[in-house]
């Protein structure tokens, strides 16, 4: 994708369990502390915001990608550190 995006492409597996498994990341993530030595050692956290989506529902590629990046940003856009499905 681009910058600090990057795609996880999942087969054979239900879309629940998808979604499962990316909140597990998601959570996972949030608990990784950084010390950023730049910022006198003060412990900083670290978040992953994500848009996922299900390819079946879209008729071409195009629309699943966009999809997914809609969801993304606005994953974002409501604070950052959750998932939000595209539809």
């Amino acid at each position: 994708m681009g910058g600090e995006e990057f795609s996880l492409v999942f087969e054979e597996i239900n879309f629940v369990e998808v979604e499962n498994k990316l909140e597990k990341i998601r959570l996972a993530v949030q608990k990784i502390n950084i010390d950023e030595m730049l910022l006198d050692g003060e412990v900083r956290g670290i978040t992953v915001s994500i848009g996922v989506s299900h390819i079946k529902t879209f008729s071409n590629i195009e629309n699943y990608i966009s999809s997914t990046d809609d969801a993304l940003y606005k994953a974002k856009e409501n604070g950052r550190n959750q998932l939000v499905v595209g539809k």
